[in-house]
């Protein structure tokens, strides 16, 4: 989750109503009554977006700032609202020894001592609303992994593809899939056993990662067969790296504990057309993978 929001409750660093009232006075009466309608409001969802957005809403009525931002590097996670701003005071937040990320506002002018004790008590109201937010987002997050190579599962696959074609068509730019098939897997595993079968799926996909970028999005389609969505990608640039994907497979075996194994993919390529669904782009896609199968497997077939 990567969010960049501007939101107009929050105050611009730029905007004259920001420091209109001093900084030492609150513009809502900061009492207990106060701070359980905060807690209440943070209760009312587990999506970390939404969540912060709240607490942003909530805040800014008692500390004015510019911006806020929670991180959460270990998670991938990143939500902002409003616009950068000179000063900064920030907050690790953490319950007993689990680390849940950190806390920043900023504005242009300083936080004076009021205010860093105001928002020391506010970031604390935030630190079990967003706990349990983590751990929901974490459940939901292992539920879209396939257990064994870690990588997106189907289910994440149908509702991913949805999204970003909708996004692609909302902003005119391209979008392509790859479907890929480990050839000839099923002798893999009568020879070595399905143990080692599982290590060459999970060495491929750490093959497969070395290729393509963050923006890119992997998943395990079923048994031997993967699926790579890339954003603003046109055909021709998608059947580069996917001749870079089979070529990389085809020349270095795969490491297993029963030594290397050799192995090649076959590929096929599908670029969003007008009208096109998931159904139908992962249609072409598949009939561009059975095109490269029929024509003897270790190759890529693209088409529009």
């Amino acid at each position: 989750m990567h969010t960049r929001a501007e939101w107009d409750r929050l105050p611009n660093e730029n905007s004259a109503s920001l420091w209109q009232k001093p900084e030492s006075v609150a513009a809502v009466p900061f009492d207990k009554e106060w701070l359980l309608h905060l807690t209440q409001h943070l209760q009312t969802t587990l999506d970390i977006e939404e969540l912060i957005r709240v607490y942003a809403a909530e805040s800014a009525d008692v500390v004015p700032f510019a911006q806020v931002s929670y991180r959460n590097p270990e998670r991938d996670l990143l939500v902002e609202y409003g616009r950068r701003a000179r000063h900064s005071c920030s907050y690790a937040l953490a319950i007993l020894d689990q680390d849940l990320g950190i806390l920043t506002y900023t504005r242009s002018r300083p936080f004076s001592d009021t205010d860093t004790q105001r928002l020391e008590l506010l970031t604390g109201h935030l630190l079990f609303p967003l706990r349990n937010a983590l751990l929901y987002h974490q459940a939901v997050a292992a539920a879209a992994k396939d257990p064994l190579t870690l990588v997106n599962n189907r289910a994440a696959l149908d509702e991913t593809l949805d999204r970003e074609i909708s996004l692609a068509q909302r902003h005119a730019t391209p979008l392509t899939v790859l479907m890929i098939d480990l050839d000839h897997f099923k002798a893999v595993n009568d020879r070595y056993g399905h143990v080692v079968g599982d290590h060459v799926l999970k060495a491929f996909t750490a093959r497969v990662a070395e290729s393509y970028r963050a923006s890119d999005i992997f998943f395990r389609y079923g048994g031997e067969e993967f699926t790579l969505v890339l954003r603003n990608t046109e055909l021709a640039g998608a059947a580069c790296l996917a001749e870079r994907i089979r070529e990389s497979v085809e020349n270095r075996p795969m490491t297993t504990d029963a030594g290397p194994v050799s192995l090649t993919v076959s590929i096929g390529v599908a670029e969003l057309a007008n009208g096109d669904h998931a159904a139908s782009l992962l249609g072409r896609a598949d009939a561009a993978l059975y095109t490269s199968k029929a024509q003897g497997r270790n190759r890529v077939t693209a088409t529009r």
